[in-house]
């Protein structure tokens, strides 16, 4: 919603983007929390039900880490350079 918003701004864009990362990030801290939580209090199906969670939560990070990635590398550039 943020993206559209910024109506074409690029600076709007890259804050909402890593916005979105950051919270993403927080989420798979919690949901890392309860599976850990559920674990000591021995609910294992808690424990699977929140592992499976925090598998799909990850993901979700690495692929929009990886869209921010490619889309902020400069045209031309070497990805082991040290300009980069």
């Amino acid at each position: 919603m943020d993206v559209w918003a910024a109506q074409g701004d690029q600076s709007q864009i890259d804050v909402a983007g890593l916005a979105h990362i950051g919270s993403t990030q927080v989420l798979l801290v919690v949901v890392l929390t309860v599976a850990v939580l559920a674990g000591v209090c021995r609910a294992w199906r808690t424990v699977v039900a929140q592992a499976l969670v925090a598998l799909l939560v990850g993901g979700v990070l690495m692929v929009a880490q990886h869209q921010w990635d490619t889309s902020h590398t400069s045209p031309g550039c070497i990805r082991y350079a040290a300009h980069c």
